[in-house]
């Protein structure tokens, strides 16, 4: 079995990743996200399968209080509005779509600013 080491993107590796997983609309910006619900921290884990950030809230995903749990997490650690961010897929899945609105080019500048800060 393998590790979950080497599903998970840690410090070194995020620093030369290409977050070609981050895809720029018109409206803004979609980020693909594993989230992981009750756990004891809510942080950001790492980059899961090179394609999603993992995610880690401390809420039961019951009655949308872990989805609840995972935008407010993002819109206060990108500082950004919650009424600029929603998810857009994912509302029963632990791979998640969320959606940001606002200028692409800055939104992408600062999500991946926040990555290899908290990574």
């Amino acid at each position: 079995m393998a590790s979950s080491h080497s599903t998970l993107k840690m410090l070194d590796e995020s620093k030369r990743f290409d977050f070609s997983f981050l895809k720029e609309t018109k409206e803004g910006l979609l980020v693909p996200v594993f989230f992981q619900p009750h756990a004891s921290l809510q942080k950001l884990s790492g980059i899961w399968n090179e394609t999603e950030l993992k995610i880690s809230g401390q809420k039961a995903p019951e009655d949308g209080k872990a989805n609840r749990e995972l935008l407010t997490f993002l819109a206060r650690e990108l500082k950004i509005p919650k009424t600029r961010i929603s998810l857009l897929s994912g509302q029963t899945s632990r791979h998640k779509i969320v959606q940001i609105l606002g200028d692409t080019l800055i939104l992408k500048k600062e999500v991946i600013k926040w990555i290899q800060i908290n990574l």
